[in-house]
């Protein structure tokens, strides 16, 4: 085994650093220092997290979808609203109502986003029928109806992928 490490080759350049300064602490440590026991084994899902790239003040686009995503294995039942924009994920608000139901959880959404154009996604959990939901039906035809949505407006996988996958 030869080390060589990006400062090791004199061809290396401004341009190829720079874009490597853009990498997050842990992957530069690791790629470019050579450091191989950089890794975040106690956070995997979030190694690269930084509050300061990844938090900001964000303002609802009335002209952008708003995408809704519910899970139901929760209590209570929550959803958060973000939108797309400019290759960019916004989380603009959480709802998650104590001693409530999704009928509750739909009337907030309405109130907090009357004229929004939705986009409903979650697990698939809500799909089952359940004794929580008034008639028996399931969780997301109550969405539907409450929301006044299409079947377009609809993304929601028939089952949960599995937890390695996620």
């Amino acid at each position: 085994f030869l080390e060589a490490l990006p400062n090791d080759n004199p061809f290396v350049t401004k341009d190829q650093w720079d874009a490597w300064g853009t990498l997050d602490p842990l992957s530069y440590d690791r790629m470019i220092k050579g450091d191989w026991s950089a890794f975040a084994i106690d956070r995997p899902f979030a190694y690269c997290f930084d509050q300061k790239k990844h938090v900001s003040t964000v303002t609802y686009e009335q002209s952008a979808y708003l995408h809704l995503s519910f899970d139901f294995n929760v209590d209570p039942v929550t959803a958060i609203a973000s939108q797309y924009i400019n290759d960019e994920i916004r989380i603009l608000s959480e709802f998650r109502l104590q001693n409530s139901n999704i009928h509750e959880l739909c009337d907030r959404i309405l109130t907090t986003y009357p004229t929004a154009v939705y986009m409903v996604t979650g697990d698939a959990s809500g799909r089952a029928r359940s004794a929580l939901t008034q008639g028996n039906i399931n969780y997301y035809t109550v969405i539907k109806q409450k929301l006044k949505l299409n079947d377009a407006q609809m993304k929601v996988p028939s089952v949960n992928p599995a937890i390695s996958d996620s």
